[in-house]
């Protein structure tokens, strides 16, 4: 009976304490259990943001390669004018050189006309200069040899490619209206004509000057101008017929008092405009030919 009471409450004791231990687990159980369904629920909301976030992704990736296929295809264009540039620049290139090279040639064809025209231009200027000096040697050999001749009395100057002998009234003429050529006159004239002989490409104007005063007082009325004229004439004359200088290569002229170089208001200054002037001169056509000649060789 004891043993009975005994085993009785033991296994009421073991009842009692396999239903404690029951309670206990099932508490850690529910416990273990929410956590677990905490967490679940946690890592389901991360998976879920996860997704969104993949699905962005996929979005942006889509659009990324929506921009790069487009990217891609303006690539395409610009390599394709790009390409297209690069053939026009070597055109351009290739015409640059070919136009360079014809510049060059033009350049090398105008440098070798350049240096013959400046060959030609430094001959002109050496026949100029070599005219100047001619005139020059000759004004100078007119010059000594009308030394002896009264100072005052006449001039040699070179104007305008012409040497002017000035010889005064006096030398040659006695005053008043006499147009005949005194025997001393003769001498004067003499010079030029030698240097007319010696210089048979030259040529003689002569031309007769006077004062503003009356040719005559008995005759104040005879045109000056004849009587320059008539004086130039004579001396014309004397030249070509007793001095052998070719008629044809001398002109005579009259200015009667129109070309003054001095005032006809004193007996001096009319004294040196009752002049002749005699201008020896190669003729017009002589320069141009010899530079006609040098640009035709």
């Amino acid at each position: 009976m004891i043993h009975s009471v005994s085993l009785l409450r033991w296994v009421l004791s073991l009842s009692a304490l396999v239903l404690l231990s029951s309670c206990g687990v099932e508490k850690k159980l529910t416990a273990l259990t929410v956590k677990y369904e905490t967490e679940l629920a946690k890592v389901r909301d991360d998976y879920y943001a996860a997704q969104k976030e993949i699905t962005q992704l996929n979005l942006s990736l889509a659009e990324r390669k929506g921009e790069n296929n487009e990217l891609m295809r303006m690539q395409d264009k610009f390599q394709a004018q790009i390409g297209v540039l690069e053939l026009e620049l070597q055109r351009k290139n290739n015409q640059a050189l070919s136009e360079r090279r014809s510049l060059n040639e033009l350049l090398s064809a105008k440098d070798s006309t350049v240096a013959v025209q400046q060959g030609q231009i430094g001959a002109i200027e050496q026949i100029i200069l070599s005219s100047f000096h001619d005139l020059e040697t000759i004004g100078a050999t007119i010059r000594d040899s009308l030394q002896s001749l009264p100072a005052g009395t006449w001039d040699v100057q070179i104007i305008n490619q012409r040497i002017v002998v000035v010889l005064n009234e006096a030398l040659l003429f006695k005053p008043g209206i006499n147009a005949k050529i005194i025997p001393s006159g003769i001498q004067p004239l003499q010079q030029i004509a030698d240097i007319l002989i010696a210089q048979p490409l030259l040529f003689l104007e002569i031309t007769g000057h006077h004062d503003n005063q009356p040719i005559s007082k008995k005759n104040p009325s005879p045109d000056s101008w004849d009587f320059t004229a008539l004086r130039a004439t004579t001396i014309a004359r004397v030249l070509s017929r007793e001095l052998e200088v070719g008629a044809g290569r001398i002109t005579a002229s009259g200015k009667g008092p129109y070309s003054p170089i001095e005032s006809n208001e004193t007996p001096e200054g009319q004294a040196q405009n009752r002049r002749i002037e005699l201008a020896l001169y190669h003729a017009a056509d002589e320069l141009p030919r010899k530079l006609l000649e040098l640009i035709q060789r």
